[in-house]
């Protein structure tokens, strides 16, 4: 045992150590399933270090495990970057119709979504090669947080307009309390989610601190759910009255539409957000985005 150092976390892989109790380890697999014990724990199957590593800023892929990464898998670059081209082309075609039709609040809010979406995706195919960075991390899953809120924004604002177009004797709120009412309630699961979010994962906080805070995460989840089936809910009740007084209604329905479409699509990336949640960040502490573009 001479010349061996005391035992640390992380301990390096394959570099013996010391433990506390006198004895010696040495971070090694076994069966693939899990490796040598230390203070009695078992940790994970590739929980490891180069031992040349001595901070995880130098970690590269090929060097750590990504158990010491953002995230436990590797974004596959080419189908985030086609995301990415494909908001592009959506953002370049509501920049013309904001030119040509004058849609400037419509236009403002949905642009400021688009953008969103094309800088999360880009940073996740920046991900691919740092692994290990804060920076593109933080960038993709703020972005991709933000960008829906943008979104329900403009459906939000396209049905107050159709509203005015058809009467506000037939909707139960007035034009102006949609736009504000459900903003604010979106703000509010925003908040939500960003206190849950920034409280798991704070590593110098104990385990329960940070599962309480991605249960506030989580909280803000069911809460946008609700947010939106109310709207949806006074919207085709709005549509009843309208059809009942047999007035019609033309493109009025396109509203109703896109919220059922954006409802759907929020309720599939938010599964994956929760598969993500309890998938790592319950024990890690750190917030995990949605795998639906990754490999």
């Amino acid at each position: 045992m001479d010349g061996l150092q005391q035992c640390t976390i992380p301990q390096q892989y394959n570099i013996p150590c010391i433990g506390s109790n006198g004895a010696v380890f040495n971070l090694t697999e076994v069966d693939s399933i899990n490796i040598t014990q230390f203070n009695g724990e078992i940790y994970p199957a590739g929980f490891w270090l180069a031992s040349n590593i001595t901070s995880i800023a130098e970690c590269i892929v090929e060097l750590c495990s990504l158990k010491y990464a953002n995230v436990d898998y590797v974004p596959n670059a080419g189908s985030n970057f086609l995301f990415a081209v494909i908001f592009a082309f959506f953002l370049l075609t509501q920049l013309v119709f904001w030119v040509w039709r004058r849609t400037h609040s419509f236009s403002f809010a949905i642009s400021c979504g688009l953008i969103l979406e094309i800088l999360g995706y880009l940073a996740r195919v920046i991900m691919k090669h740092n692994m290990f960075s804060q920076t593109p991390f933080l960038i993709q899953i703020i972005c991709l947080t933000l960008a829906p809120v943008f979104f329900t924004a403009g459906i939000y604002l396209t049905l107050s307009r159709v509203i005015m177009h058809y009467g506000p004797q037939h909707s139960r709120l007035t034009p102006k309390t949609y736009t504000i009412t459900f903003i604010c309630s979106d703000f509010i699961a925003l908040v939500l989610q960003s206190a849950g979010g920034g409280i798991a994962d704070q590593g110098s906080l104990s385990a329960s601190t940070r599962n309480g805070g991605v249960h506030l995460m989580v909280a803000g989840l069911p809460f946008q759910v609700l947010s939106i089936l109310i709207f949806m809910d006074l919207c085709a009740e709005f549509f009843r009255r309208v059809k009942k007084d047999r007035t019609p209604i033309g493109s009025g329905w396109a509203t109703r539409d896109a919220a059922s479409r954006h409802f759907k699509l929020f309720i599939y990336r938010r599964l994956f957000d929760l598969e993500g949640l309890y998938g790592s960040s319950g024990c890690g502490g750190r917030i995990v985005v949605a795998r639906a573009s990754s490999a």
